[in-house]
């Protein structure tokens, strides 16, 4: 991978990446990241923040798209936007961690922002369900090479 010749810049940029609408597979620059750098602590931190700020922009994409226009646009429907009412009215801030699936995670993002959920509480979710998986990813390459 291209990005992984710009070093933990480029593990950043993967990471932000691979959390916004562009797929990108973000345990591959994780772990390529890890080979290279050999600190764990390290590829996890700057790796768990990527993502988090991925997820983060996708919140507020979710937050500005709230008007008619867009709908419109889109062609989203009311049946649709009820639906999805109901599932983030039911399950909340719980959904911030499991924002890092792939796809889905991206559009639950986006949704929690659409109905505009408190962000600060949604964050502290967020990082436990990013941070965590990219712990569990790291941890069971390293146990596995090591």
């Amino acid at each position: 991978m291209a990005l992984l010749n710009w070093g933990l810049l480029g593990l950043f940029i993967g990471t932000f990446l691979s959390a916004t609408l562009i797929p990108f597979p973000s345990e591959a620059i994780l772990i390529g990241a890890y080979q290279l750098e050999q600190n764990f602590w390290l590829v996890l931190l700057i790796g768990g923040i990527g993502n988090f700020l991925g997820s983060s922009t996708n919140y507020i994409i979710g937050y500005k798209i709230k008007n008619l226009a867009v709908h419109r646009r889109l062609k989203i429907k009311d049946s649709q936007i009820d639906y999805w009412s109901v599932k983030i009215e039911k399950w909340g801030i719980i959904l911030g961690l499991i924002v890092w699936i792939p796809i889905l995670g991206e559009l639950i993002t986006i949704l929690l922002g659409y109905f505009k959920l408190n962000f600060w509480k949604l964050a502290v979710l967020m990082v436990v369900g990013i941070f965590g998986r990219y712990y569990l990813v790291l941890w069971l390459y390293a146990s596995i090479t090591n």
